[in-house]
């Protein structure tokens, strides 16, 4: 989605996903124009220092931070794209930082997103109906948003702590769930995300 956007430019795109963690995705969406043949120069940017140190091994032609969101190290107008996947969404500060006419990829979870996963930790498993294109206000305009379901099996006891870890449910939920959790060896799970393009005005 956004390879397609940025096709076609003569001069280097740059680029920042905001709140990058290990650079799991910033290293995947790198690998991607670069096959795709566009040109652009890359930052990743999160709060967390263990996640950013782990980030630098991932890429090295990736330029890392460590800073806030909420206040990012950038000049205004810097970027012509920023991907935000699975953040906390700033629509002001994102605004700052991109170039007018710049471009904002957000990926969030729909409501039956790891919806196995979520029964076996819930009682009760309610819809968040969380829409962060809803609070883009007037400094975005939407371009295109598409919803991509598919299944996925785990077939280890490693592999279904090792999605735990990554989802914040592992921080909240209650002992009996972790154990119960704990002693499964396979889990059928379906994965249900938004993505969304938008662009600055």
């Amino acid at each position: 989605m956004l390879g397609e956007a940025l096709e076609g430019r003569t001069a280097p795109a740059q680029l920042l996903d905001l709140g990058c963690g290990e650079g799991y995705y910033s290293a995947r969406l790198e690998q991607a124009l670069l096959d795709s043949g566009i040109a652009a120069e890359l930052n990743g940017l999160d709060i967390s220092k263990p996640a950013v140190r782990a980030a630098c091994q991932r890429s090295r032609s990736i330029r890392w931070l460590v800073a806030s969101g909420a206040e990012m190290p950038f000049a205004d107008a810097s970027f012509d794209a920023v991907s935000l996947l699975f953040s906390r969404l700033m629509p002001d500060e994102l605004a700052r930082v991109l170039k007018p006419g710049g471009l904002l990829l957000i990926a969030w979870p729909g409501e039956d997103h790891l919806i196995e996963l979520r029964r076996l930790i819930y009682r009760e498993v309610r819809p968040s109906g969380y829409d962060p294109l809803s609070q883009l206000g007037d400094r975005f305009r939407l371009c295109r948003h598409e919803r991509v379901q598919y299944r996925l099996s785990l077939d280890s006891a490693d592999s279904i702590q090792a999605l735990l870890g990554m989802t914040p449910h592992s921080r909240r939920m209650p002992q009996a769930s972790r154990d119960a959790l704990a002693a499964l060896s396979r889990l059928e799970l379906g994965l249900d995300v938004n993505l969304a393009l938008c662009e600055r005005r």
